[in-house]
Parts: structure tokens; C-alpha cells; sequence
């Protein structure tokens, strides 16, 4: 027969297995988030990387059609000019 100091020892052992089990399981629950949580800190940098250089290139591209647009503006100017110095001219002849 098992005396009362043998149970407790055996009771004592399975609660302390059954908590390192547990710490242990806890202990890989955080080290998952932790990984989980560098992983999507790595991919929103490299979102906000690539977010920089599509807005850099924009930019460029929209400097780009400004000057195409002062570009043409000019010349608008130009052709009014000349069509307005030409139909002076015609009057003028008249």
C-alpha cells in the first residue's frame, strides 16, 4: 500500500510536468507570434520601400508632363500669335 508521502510526491511530479508542458507550449506560442509579427514588419517595410520608389517615379513622370504641357502651351502661344498677326495682315489689305 502507497503511503500518503509517496501519492503527494507522485501528485507533486504530474503538476509540475503538466506546468512545464504548459510554459513550454506558452513559451512556442510567443516565439510564433514574435516570428509571425517580424515577418509582417518585413513585408510592410518592404511595402513602404516600394511605395517610395513608385512615388518617386511618378513624380518624375508627372515633372515629365509638366513640361510637356508648358511645352505646348508655348507653342499654342506661338500658333495664336502668328494666326492672329496674319488675320491683322489680311485685314490690313483689305
Amino acid at each position: 500500500m502507497q503511503t500518503t508521502k509517496d501519492f503527494r510526491w507522485r501528485l507533486d511530479r504530474q503538476v509540475n510536468l503538466s506546468m512545464l508542458i504548459q510554459l513550454v507550449l506558452l513559451a512556442s506560442l510567443i516565439l510564433g507570434q514574435w516570428m509571425d509579427t517580424q515577418r509582417r514588419l518585413d513585408r510592410v517595410s518592404y511595402n513602404v520601400t516600394r511605395l517610395g520608389e513608385q512615388l518617386e517615379q511618378f513624380g518624375r513622370r508627372l515633372d515629365g508632363v509638366n513640361e510637356k504641357t508648358l511645352a505646348h502651351e508655348v507653342r499654342l502661344s506661338v500658333l495664336e500669335t502668328r494666326e492672329t498677326n496674319k488675320s491683322k495682315r489680311q485685314e490690313d489689305l483689305r
